[in-house]
């Protein structure tokens, strides 16, 4: 059945839509451009022909019929993947449904423009930019900051650098919880790139005599302890998609979420108790991975469970922006003396340097019980051990500074609190 596509011309600010009488899809760019031989994380909604979310799994194509892998839903249709574009290549997303092949092509990638990243921190949010102005008007100056109309940061650009990276800091007593607009300026203000992130500040779970299903969502997205809050809402940040009244709830610092509640004319009730995630947590790290991560996957408490052949396959699929390597013996060189990277075995990158820059790719570091492994080590871990999984963004503690973050993975000991295991 051939596919009847309709395409919109992409722009700043918009989304590039593809349909056909079975579903449709948007596709979100983060920095609202791709740009040719760098580095995106594009978001996506996909959707049937009512409107509603679909969960689905897409392959990611070219037009010379290669395949780069696989993208999935994530949350109500949303997903995200990361793609290099290259010159004389035109890019899709393909599916199955009801035993036909359907295909969405991807935004026209450009050899001009600005690429932007940005990425969670433990002191914020890290990002990367690779300048490819074609014109002095086009050149970027600063980046801003913006949370309820005020801004709350600016970095100036260095004149004529192409690649640039560097910390947003949330540290600051000015930033509070909620929505922030990050921009990329030119010398004449006007904005070249743009990116909505969610800064996180600790909220307590707030509950409400009288369920309201928004506030039960708005109150589920800001919980750090749930193991996909922080993503799902973060790819609402991407796709700039939400729910009529939930940005209301988001996009003040936490007295005004309280404030929205109250107005509700419900009573409100704090509640401090630790979850079992938490506490978890807190019986299997130690020091420097005690804190800090971008995600937990709690596989005793949570919804998830490790069915696949080993847990690098389950962690392809599970944790957005991970890419692996798999290992190649016979095309590569002889494994290197560092068994922490060696490039003919297995070697997992993460998001947050998977790169723009000139740096080259720094590989996550791997832990065992906090003990670092190699990636063809972890692939032998037993499944039904592990109990726990850490993502950190950048892990001070790995060799060369851990600029390509790192995995803690924890397996079962046993708790003489509970007299078993965890």
């Amino acid at each position: 059945m051939k596919c009847l596509s309709a395409i919109l011309v992409l722009i700043w600010g918009t989304s590039l839509s593809a349909q056909n009488n079975r579903m449709g899809i948007a596709f979100f760019p983060e920095g609202g451009k791709l740009i040719t031989g760098e580095s995106c994380i594009i978001g996506f909604k996909a959707t049937n022909a009512k409107g509603e979310p679909l969960a689905v799994r897409f392959k990611i194509v070219d037009d010379k019929k290669n395949i780069y892998g696989e993208a999935s839903a994530f949350h109500e249709g949303r997903g995200s993947f990361e793609i290099i574009p290259e010159e004389g290549y035109q890019y899709f997303l393909t599916c199955t449904i009801d035993s036909v092949e359907q295909s969405f092509s991807l935004p026209t990638h450009s050899a001009k423009g600005l690429a932007l990243k940005l990425n969670p921190n433990p002191q914020g949010f890290q990002f990367e930019m690779a300048n490819h102005a074609e014109t002095m008007e086009e050149q970027p100056v600063a980046i801003i900051g913006e949370m309820n109309g005020r801004t709350v940061f600016r970095i100036e650009v260095p004149t004529g650098k192409q690649y640039f990276r560097g910390l947003i800091s949330t540290a600051s007593a000015s930033i509070l919880s909620g929505i922030m607009k990050v921009t990329v300026l030119s010398k004449e203000n006007k904005a070249i790139s743009e990116r909505l992130v969610f800064v996180h500040r600790p909220i307590e779970k707030l509950q409400v005599t009288k369920i309201d299903a928004l506030l039960l969502e708005a109150n589920w997205y800001v919980q750090t302890t749930e193991d996909s809050a922080k993503q799902a809402l973060d790819l609402q940040m991407l796709t700039r998609d939400f729910k009529p009244g939930l940005i209301q709830l988001l996009s003040g610092n936490a007295p005004m979420v309280m404030d929205s509640i109250k107005s509700m004319n419900e009573v409100v009730v704090r509640s401090k108790k630790r979850s079992a995630t938490e506490e978890m947590n807190d019986f299997y790290s130690k020091g420097f991975f005690s804190s800090g991560e971008t995600k937990i996957i709690d596989l005793v408490n949570g919804p998830d469970k490790i069915v696949h052949e080993n847990i690098i396959e389950f962690l392809k699929f599970k944790v957005p922006g991970l890419s692996v390597v798999d290992p190649n013996y016979e095309n590569s060189p002889m494994p290197s003396l560092d068994p922490f990277d060696d490039p003919s075995a297995y070697r997992i990158y993460y998001r947050q340097q998977a790169t723009i820059s000139s740096l080259g790719n720094a590989p996550m570091a791997i832990y065992l019980n906090e003990v670092q492994i190699s990636p063809t080590v972890l692939a032998t871990v037993p499944a039904n051990d592990i109990v726990m999984i850490k993502v950190f963004s950048n892990f001070a503690l790995a060799p060369g500074g851990g600029a390509g973050g790192a995995l803690a993975i924890y397996t079962k000991k046993p708790n003489p609190k509970k007299g078993s295991s965890f």
